[in-house]
This record gives structure tokens, sequence and C-alpha cells, in this order.
């Protein structure tokens, strides 16, 4: 890019990208010094010591790789750009969204420098940033033309995708799926569970004392924060459905089993930590 334009990395990108999608915090890290009050304070922690700062990234360290710093307004100014089609013209912008197709003929979850998958039954492309002290993850639904930025001044676990998930719980409307296991899940920690949502076997094994056990344990955590479907599959006409879900500061499992007329065969709530 530089041999061809005659301009280094970051000014390409800040004349021909980030100008036109009106992205106006954007600097570069190489050009930033230590302690300068324009970057925000990372945090580390080493072993189980206290959280300390974060070492400068020297100029270099980064390069074309986390080299551009700037706000999460900016990334968000980056995201509309995006999903209105304003950074790559058509064929190119479909290109990036796509799925590479592997030698086995299986796709990768991968297109061009995102990531691509479903979440919850809605197509999305993202992807996340890691420094030293800071992690972030940028969200976009193009079906739903909806995005969100998280970003985080520590390195510790992996609170943004925790974040992420808990904004797609607020702005996502549930599919017919996910608002069947949200129920379930409620009706649990209520000691609701309809036994006309039940197959034959499953009203033989659910009983008072364990409705009781779920409505005790699960009742407390309150209302959950975040819903998320891990995995789903059909085998031998049974449907195994996986969910992730943050209620009261747990984090737990939800596991449905269903027959192919919907009725549960199985439901499983466990601790996910």
């Amino acid at each position: 890019m530089e041999r061809v334009s005659g301009e280094s990395y970051f000014a390409y990108l800040q004349k021909h990208v980030f100008q036109p999608a009106g992205m106006t915090g954007v600097l570069d890290l190489d050009t930033i010094p230590d302690g300068s009050p324009l970057l925000a304070t990372g945090f580390v922690r080493e072993e189980l010591g206290p959280l300390q700062p974060a070492e400068y990234e020297g100029p270099g360290w980064s390069f074309g790789a986390g080299q551009v710093v700037t706000t999460a307004t900016d990334v968000a100014r980056w995201d509309i750009a995006f999903m209105q089609g304003q950074v790559l013209p058509p064929p190119q912008a479909k290109e990036q969204v796509t799925p590479v197709l592997l030698a086995t003929g299986k796709e990768a979850p991968t297109a061009l420098g995102l990531f691509v998958d479903t979440n919850n039954g809605r197509r999305r492309a993202y992807h996340t940033g890691q420094g030293l002290g800071f992690l972030a993850v940028n969200m976009i639904y193009p079906d739903e033309q909806l995005a969100y930025v998280v970003l985080t001044n520590t390195s510790l676990g992996a609170p943004t995708l925790h974040i992420a998930d808990a904004i797609a719980y607020l702005l996502l409307k549930p599919s017919e799926n996910d608002s069947f296991a949200r129920s379930v899940f409620t009706s649990l920690q209520q000691g609701t569970l309809s036994a006309s949502l039940l197959a034959p076997d499953m009203q033989k094994e659910w009983s008072k004392s364990r409705a009781e056990t779920y409505r005790t344990t699960l009742g407390v955590l309150g209302a959950p924060t975040a819903f998320t479907a891990h995995a789903s599959e059909i085998l031998d006409a049974l449907e195994t459905r996986d969910y992730d879900i943050v209620a009261g500061g747990h984090i737990l499992k939800l596991h449905l089993l269903l027959m192919p007329d919907g009725k549960l065969e199985d439901v499983v709530v466990t601790s996910g930590a």
C-alpha cells in the first residue's frame, strides 16, 4: 500500500477511509508518546496480584494490528459507513462478509478480516481486538442495520464479550426458539413449568420437589441480563438447544432436548463456571 500510494500506511487510511467515514478522533499510536493524556490507561494483573497500569507499547509494536487508536463513537461511525456501503464498492463489500470456502467444501467462520456467523439466528460480522491492558469487540448485524462497540481498559478475562452478550439481549428481538427457551427458564425460576410442555417420559420424571429446587435456586437470581444461543443440532429426530445465561452475576447453561412435536424430553440448568 505504501509503495503504490507513496503515502504512509496510516496517512493513506486517514485520507481514504477515516475522513470519508467522518471518523474525527482517530490517532496513530506510533506518534503518541508514553504518558500522553490522549491515551487511556490500560490495566493488567500478574498472577493473583493487584491491578496495575499496563506497559506502554512502543512505536512500531502494533503496526497494522492495533496501530489505530480511536473512540467507541468513531468505531460506530465506521460501522454506519460499513452498513451503508460507503467503505467498499458492492462486489468487494459482499466478499468481505462472505465466509471463506475451504478445500473440504465447508465454510470457515471467517471472511476477509472479519469473523462471520449467526447469533440467535441472525447474521453477524465482528472482530475482537487486544492490546496491553485493553480489549475490544465490534459487532455488526447487517440485516438489522444494527451495530455496537465495546471497549475496555483491561485485558483480564473476556469482559467485552460478556458486555456484548448483554447488549444483544437488550437490543435484539428473540427468535421463536429463543422466546421459548426464555419462557422455559422463567417458568423454572417461578416453579411454574407447565406439564403441557413436557413429553410423556419427562412428565413422569418431573416432580414437585425438582420444580421447587429450581424455583428456590434460580428464582433468587432475578431476571437474566444475557441469554445467548450456544449450540443447536438435530440427531435421531431429537433436537438439542443449548443456551448461555447470565443472571444474578452467575453464568448458567440451559440445555433443552425436544421431541419432533416440540415437547420437552429433558430440561437441565447447570453452572457455567
